[in-house]
Formats: structure tokens, C-alpha cells, sequence
């Protein structure tokens, strides 16, 4: 079976692709135009000259933000690859664009206690291709510096390690999927919506994001989806029995770095709201169709000793050494 899913696998890299233009709109586009354009579509989209005249654009450095996280009490904040800061942090050096509230207050959006999430790579950092778990879209403003991204539909999913979000494809190389490659510059903002795979490449000698972001609760049918959907589902039953559970999670904690779906909706969302979302999204599952997806995930078990570098990779904050060397 792991042959032969290998094999359709690359019979449909021989297909080719659609390689898309990002459109770039104002910050001030009407919210009735983005939002049915762009938020329920699911496309994504360029704000430019969002944070053109933010303080932060010209304050901040890796240099800075230590020097506030320090006074503010906050180092322990920072985690494997971001830090998520209270809605007071800094909030003098930006502006909560209009366009984010009016999408977080949509009867679509369900918004997390820490919406706020910032983002610091030096130079040449490649965060690999992933998509955001818990059906997580972003607002993702360009502080300093500039990035060259790829995104990926999920229409057309890569191939990903089994039971992770991370693609063992290369997108610099990957065909047969619908993209867009582009370069998100300083003061520019990117809609990117759920469930699109990004692959990420660091610029300038600092580059720093500030990222908003929410779950969208109803979410338009795709094949990344129904995947994201039925990886729930398998979360849901093991959680029903705490042993297994606890030692399935730890076995993925160790290999992947990272909880099981069930548990970062639950860490992200409280537990009675991340349970409750977890069943409306996944509660259409059938038991076949469960089974058919542990068995298919299994199958690419062989692809996780050569590739377990990407995650790795992913798993690093150059904040995180400045802080230990404080030590």
C-alpha cells in the first residue's frame, strides 16, 4: 500500500500546476468587497500600506523587543517559534487594523485568548511547508524586513508526514498544485486563509511579523479539510481513553513536537469551546471513513526518518538564544 501511494503520488506531480498572481488591495478595500472576495472564497490577498506609518515599522528590532519583553515580565511568553504577547504589549507602536476586528466579529470567526502573535527570523530561515492547525487563518503584517513565500492551495494539497501538518514536498519544486510565490514586503499585510500550506523564506538580516489571528467555524470543503477534519475525528476517539491518549500524544509530542489536533484546540480555545468546535467540524466522520485514513496515514510511516529535518527546522527563534545567553 506505501508503494503504491508513493507511486500515484508522483504520477500526479507529472500534472501540471496553476502558478498564480497574489493580488495586492488597499487597506481601506470595503469590508463587504474583502469579505466576499476574499474571506469566503478563501483567497488570498495582499493589504498594502497597513503598517506604512506604524512606529513599529521603525522601533522595532530583534534588539528592542527582548529589551520590552524583559521590562514587561514577559520572556517566558516566547515559545518554540513565536511569542504571543498580551493585547498590551507594544500596543502605542501599532494600529489594530479596522479590517481584522470587523473579521473578528463575524459570526465565522471564533477569535483565540491570545490573538497576537509575533514572529522574528534572521536572514536565509526556510520555515518549511505546513499549514496552521485548528483551522487557524492569519493576518500576517510584514514589520521589517521582507519574505519570499510560497502558498499552496488546499485544493491541491502536498503530501504530508503521517498524522502532522507538515509536507515532505519541496514547493520550490512541486508540481501539480494551485500557488502562489510572492514577495511579502515591510508595511504590507497577507489574508492567508485555512488550511493553505506556506513554505517561508527570511529575507533581510532581521525580519520581523506581527500576526492576528482566529479560527474560521465554517470552512469551505476541500481535500485538505476533509483530511484536517478526519485527523480530528482520530484525536476525539483516542481522547476518549485517557491512557491511550496520553500515550499516543506523547509518542507525537516526541516525534513532531506538537500536540494531537484535539489538544491544541483545547489548549487554544478553553475546553468546553475547543471540544465543541473539534465535534462540529469533525462529526460527520464515519468509522469507514476513519479507518480508511489511519490506514493511509500509516502507510507513509516510511517517509518520517528522512524527513524529520523539516520539522527540526521549523522548531526555531533566534529570541529564544538571545534570551538564553542573558543566563
Amino acid at each position: 500500500m506505501a508503494f503504491q501511494i508513493a507511486k500515484n503520488f508522483k504520477k500526479s506531480q507529472k500534472n501540471k500546476g496553476s502558478l498564480l498572481e497574489i493580488k495586492r488591495v488597499p487597506i481601506d478595500i470595503p469590508f463587504h468587497v474583502f469579505n466576499s472576495s476574499y474571506f469566503q472564497n478563501d483567497t488570498p490577498v495582499i493589504l498594502v500600506h497597513t503598517a506604512s506609518d506604524w512606529k513599529a515599522t521603525k522601533k522595532w528590532s530583534f534588539e528592542y523587543l527582548l529589551q520590552e519583553l524583559k521590562k514587561s515580565g514577559d520572556l517566558d511568553k516566547v515559545g518554540s517559534v513565536c511569542f504571543e504577547p498580551n493585547d498590551e504589549f507594544l500596543k502605542e507602536d501599532y494600529i489594530f487594523p479596522d479590517l481584522v476586528k470587523q473579521i473578528q466579529e463575524h459570526h465565522q470567526c471564533f477569535t483565540r485568548s491570545a490573538s497576537l502573535r509575533i514572529w522574528l527570523n534572521k536572514k536565509n530561515h526556510v520555515t518549511p511547508l505546513h499549514y496552521d492547525s485548528s483551522y487557524k487563518f492569519g493576518f500576517n503584517v510584514q514589520i521589517k524586513g521582507n519574505k519570499r513565500w510560497t502558498i499552496v492551495s488546499p485544493e491541491t494539497p502536498p503530501p504530508f508526514l503521517p498524522f502532522t501538518r507538515f509536507s515532505i514536498a519541496d514547493s520550490d519544486t512541486l508540481h501539480g498544485v494551485i500557488q502562489y510565490n510572492f514577495t511579502l514586503c515591510a508595511g504590507e499585510m497577507l489574508f492567508i486563509p485555512p488550511l493553505w500550506c506556506h513554505r517561508v523564506v527570511s529575507i533581510d538580516e532581521e525580519n520581523i511579523n506581527l500576526n492576528f489571528v482566529a479560527t474560521k467555524t465554517e470552512n469551505n470543503e476541500n481535500p485538505a479539510f476533509i483530511r484536517e477534519n478526519e485527523l480530528m475525528k482520530l484525536a476525539i476517539q483516542l481522547s476518549k481513553s485517557p491512557t491511550i491518549y496520553n500515550l499516543v500524544n506523547g509518542l507525537h509530542q516526541k516525534l513532531f513536537g506538537e500536540e494531537l489536533e484535539i489538544g491544541e484546540m483545547i489548549r487554544e480555545y478553553s475546553q468546553v469551546e475547543g471540544t465543541k468546535m473539534a465535534n462540529n467540524f469533525s462529526h460527520s466522520v464515519s468509522t469507514w471513513t476513519l479507518v480508511r485514513r489511519v490506514l493511509y496515514e500509516l502507510a507513509h510511516l516510511y517517509l518520517v526518518p528522512n524527513n524529520m529535518h523539516l520539522i527540526k527546522s521549523y522548531d526555531t527563534h533566534p529570541l529564544r538564544t538571545m534570551i538564553k545567553s542573558l543566563n
